[in-house]
């Protein structure tokens, strides 16, 4: 099939049959008894037979079979000539053939091969004679008078055969029917030179020996690992083995060749269960850009492992960059610039050829739903998500990394990690605790909030303490003017006025006092009738997610909700009745209280003008009586806010041990972490919890305070103090920095510290030898505010995950002593051992010599079917023992004559799997120097051919 140049599918997953017989055959049950041809009926109806197989291998989710008559190959013709009309299904012809020695085997044909190759296979079975087209079954199955091993030789003798057949022997358990499996066959088998063997029972039934047999770790039977192909051998007109027994391939085209470079990665393209694709994947990257031309580039990517191949400059880092923008992930959006000349190229490639209407568009899915993410040379701030139904989101970049699991890599992004010091530990840490991802990332957003909570509950506390303080100003005013109130009184009595003026004089202060107390009670009601109000609204609402039908009998629960509402609002209505009886009752009340109140004030007017001859005193009582009365108000309403916010110190205290409950949820996330480093490393990685020795959220609060004080060296002195911190003692530093703030706010603004106080803040801050100068102290105290003591409580120590290098002696060495080659080797193999979403890197070879590739390759080969992998390499190894699912040859493109059109400077040259012909050639030509590179390897190696 013909596909748009960058949009080859690469390898998929198709369900296999390959073992599938015809009513040709002579050992078929049911109808019909026979296909005979010959005739136009007849041939008619071989077509509907076909046509019907065909169906029902769609049916069952089949999409590659081979039909495998014994020693005929009429209908397998005849199928074949069938599928092509719909494509849907791929046959191979094929051949099952019993040996003497009581072994069968299948020969599968390359697909487009002439009919004269079977014919010549068929003529090569001595005692077998190729049946009639116009018989209806083949003639009774019989050994051909030829061994397994002697069939095998005879193919490879055979030049019109050997290139368009692959035999593949039966060898079942020990019990099984004519397999190769038996006493006595080892030294033939092992000598066969077949990649694969089928099997006629379900993968899991095999036993361990057989197992080590056909995968050559039982030397009596052969080194050579050969893949196994379950199949159904189905011979019946019910179809019941029809695909029994799955087995699922991953082929890139429909050819023999592809099917043997499945076999030649059965780890990684064979599977006898539906097999999952990675979840969270990139599909598409198109690219707008100066060196794309006047057209976009476009190209898809498969699920598995993704190739770029191609020479020097033909673009392969420049599309790694691109992915890396696309996902917000290059050097600059990560804050990590080294400035290395990879990195400064990374940055240049960005900045010339994305020009104002430059754009990379990456299709993704994530967990089934379909996204495009485009972000412009224009705005690089941002990534516009376009979903299927149409609408758009604008993210920011670091919610466009949250939103899609990936990991990219620039060329020696691997071997320069221990480069800048000051990040290794981060970058460490998070290539190690890559599968934790999403949980540091709660855990990360918990101590984030955490910090937030505590600097809100300062400023509240700090709020709080100033109310006090202001409560008690409040109270000991009121305080002062009842004494001088009562002074005054006194001072009226010696001066004659009369006793029942004095009683009344007296009693105006108390007057004022049941005023402030009846406004209380106003406030206090209002408020409560206020909290009905808003629970009758609140109470038990119908919550807004809707129930799941299938859970019909959740509807009890809204039935339950609506009678708990009802009575509740009852019990609600009663409750507001109460209050406005209390209501009335205080109105009552304080209309008595006014009536009592006018007579006092007559009272009181009539005491004021007898008593005329003492105008001074009376009018400094009738002052005083004002003034306190405003006290008492001021009094009031200074101890109501104060109660308010009495919680708000316990919240802070509370705030708090949030964070250090968050920080140790890290430090378990990230022990975790470290005990799958040695498994998931090939043991070369030792990794451990490291507690961070010098936090540098606590130097950055010293250095704060220290701003202005006088300290000389400050900094060096803060550092110092921060690394010889005992543990815990930083809380211990907080604690006295709260007390002396809380002191502070309580004393006023203005107000200087006594001498015990400034000591005291400059021993915590700087331990109890530290020498300071009076007016250093001083001007720490002064720095106190709701920031500073916020930086303070707020401050984090940043544990991380430390590496030991373990080589191949089992010395170990720590992690950055250990050589560029070794931390690149140690760690690659590290990330692809990991599930932890697309894996983007540039040159993964680079630094690692070839023995260590082949290492690598391996593993690549067992993790593209757990996440998706885009390598750009110049390494042959890595895209063919890798096997790679899709491989994107690159090349330099032609520039346009036209002097007004952007010259092309890159272009896809090729792509498809390692098996599609036009990839062969560009492997071969651009990676391996061409078939005269290869055959002078041989005879330099004296390899055999």
């Amino acid at each position: 099939m013909k596909h748009l140049k960058g949009h080859h599918p690469g390898t998929i997953w198709r369900k296999s049959d390959l073992q599938c017989h015809s009513p040709r055959d002579h050992s078929w049950r049911g109808l019909p008894t026979g296909l005979p041809g010959g005739t136009v009926e007849n041939e008619a109806a071989k077509q509907l037979w076909a046509s019907g197989f065909l169906n029902e291998c769609e049916r069952r989710n089949i999409s590659v079979v081979a039909i495998t008559d014994h020693h005929d190959f009429q209908m397998a013709e005849c199928v074949a000539e069938e599928a092509k009309k719909t494509g849907r299904v791929s046959v191979f012809r094929g051949i099952e053939v019993t040996c003497e020695d009581n072994v069968q085997c299948l020969a599968i044909f390359e697909p487009e091969c002439e009919k004269n190759v079977l014919t010549k296979f068929l003529g090569m079975l001595p005692g077998i004679m190729e049946a009639s087209s116009e018989a209806g079954k083949a003639e009774p199955t019989k050994p051909c008078r030829m061994s397994l091993s002697a069939l095998f030789d005879a193919v490879s003798e055979e030049p019109l055969v050997r290139d368009h057949c692959i035999l593949l022997p039966h060898f079942s358990t020990l019990a099984a029917h004519k397999s190769a499996n038996a006493k006595g066959f080892n030294l033939r088998f092992a000598d066969l030179t077949c990649d694969g063997v089928y099997i006629e029972v379900p993968y899991g039934d095999l036993d361990n020996t057989t197992l080590d047999k056909i995968q050559g770790r039982v030397p009596d039977w052969g080194k050579r690992r050969r893949a196994i192909i379950s199949t159904g051998d189905n011979k019946c007109d019910t179809y019941d083995r029809l695909g029994k027994y799955e087995c699922w391939i991953k082929l890139g085209e429909h050819s023999l060749d592809s099917l043997r470079q499945a076999m030649l990665a059965d780890e990684a393209r064979i599977t006898f269960a539906e097999p999952q694709i990675p979840s969270e994947r990139i599909t598409q990257l198109v690219v707008r850009s100066s060196i794309t031309g006047n057209e976009e580039l476009s190209v898809s990517f498969n699920a598995g492992f993704n190739a770029l191949i191609g020479g020097r400059g033909s673009g392969k880092s420049s599309l790694i960059e691109y992915l890396r923008f696309g996902l917000a992930r290059t050097a600059s959006d990560l804050g990590s610039r080294e400035g290395t000349s990879f990195r400064e190229r990374d940055e240049r490639l960005i900045d010339d050829t994305l020009q104002s209407d430059g754009y990379v568009a990456i299709s993704l899915e994530r967990d089934g739903i379909s996204e495009v993410w485009c972000r412009t040379g224009k705005d690089r701030d941002h990534i516009t998500v376009a979903a299927q139904d149409g609408t758009e989101i604008l993210l920011t970049l670091d919610d466009a990394r949250r939103r899609f699991r990936a990991r990219a890599f620039e060329q020696k992004g691997l071997s320069s990690t221990m480069n800048d010091r000051a990040k290794a530990a981060d970058q460490i840490t998070g290539i190690a605790a890559a599968e934790e991802l999403e949980q540091r990332r709660q855990i990360d957003e918990d101590i984030a909030k955490s910090k937030r909570a505590i600097t809100t509950a300062l400023r509240q506390a700090a709020a709080y303490w100033q109310l006090t303080r202001e409560e008690a100003r409040a109270t000991s005013k009121v305080a002062d003017l009842r004494l001088r109130l009562d002074a005054n009184s006194e001072r009226l009595q010696a001066d004659g006025v009369d006793d029942a003026a004095m009683r009344v004089l007296k009693k105006a202060p108390l007057y004022s006092q049941a005023n402030a107390y009846l406004k209380s009670i106003e406030e206090s009601t209002d408020m409560s009738s206020k909290k009905i109000a808003d629970a009758q609204n609140d109470i038990l609402k119908t919550p807004v997610a809707e129930c799941p039908l299938e859970f019909s009998h959740f509807s009890e629960i809204e039935v339950a909700a609506a009678a708990a509402r009802q009575r509740i609002h009852e019990l609600l209505l009663l409750a507001g009745q109460e209050l406005d009886a209390f209501r009335a009752k205080c109105m009552e009340i304080k209309v008595a209280h006014q009536a009592d109140m006018m007579v006092f004030n007559t009272a009181h007017d009539v005491a004021i003008a007898q008593q005329f001859m003492h105008r001074q005193a009376i009018d400094d009582n009738q002052r005083l009586t004002k003034e306190f009365e405003a006290a008492i108000e001021d009094e009031r309403q200074a101890k109501a806010a104060a109660e308010a916010q009495a919680d708000c110190v316990p919240r802070l205290e509370m705030s708090r041990e949030n964070l250090k409950i968050n920080l140790e949820k890290r430090r378990a996330i990230l022990v975790a972490a470290a005990e799958k480093v040695a498994g998931h490393s090939g043991d070369a990685l030792i990794a451990r919890l490291k507690l961070d020795p010098s936090p540098e959220e606590y130097k950055s609060a010293l250095e704060a305070i220290c701003t202005g004080s006088y300290l000389q060296d400050a900094n060096d002195r803060c550092h110092q103090r921060v690394e010889n911190m005992r543990k815990e003692e930083w809380n211990s530093i907080c604690d006295t920095v709260i007390e002396i703030y809380r002191d502070k706010i309580m004393m006023g603004s203005g107000a200087e510290p006594s001498d015990a106080q400034a000591d005291r803040l400059g021993k915590a801050l700087f331990s109890e030898n530290f020498q300071m100068t009076p007016r250093t102290k001083k001007r720490f105290f002064a720095a106190l505010d709701d920031a500073m003591v916020g930086s303070f409580l707020a401050a984090a120590p940043k544990d991380f995950i430390m590496l030991t290098y373990v080589d191949e002696q089992r010395r170990k060495i720590p992690f950055e002593r250990a050589s560029p080659g070794q931390q690149a080797s140690a760690l690659l193999e590290l990330l692809l051992s990991q599930s932890a979403g697309t894996l983007i890197i540039d040159q993964p070879e680079d630094d690692l010599d070839n023995k260590v590739v082949m290492k690598i390759v391996e593993q690549i080969r067992l993790s593209k079917s757990q996440r998706q992998l885009i390598f750009a390499t110049h390494n042959p190894n890595v895209v063919v023992n890798g096997d790679a699912d899709k491989v994107i040859s690159l090349t330099t493109g032609e520039p346009d004559p036209r002097p007004d059109m952007n010259a092309v400077r890159i272009a896809i040259d090729e792509d498809g799997a390692i098996e599609t012909p036009e990839i062969k050639k560009s492997i071969t030509h651009t990676m391996e120097g061409g078939e005269p590179a290869f055959e002078l390897r041989r005879r330099k190696y004296r390899f055999s051919k």
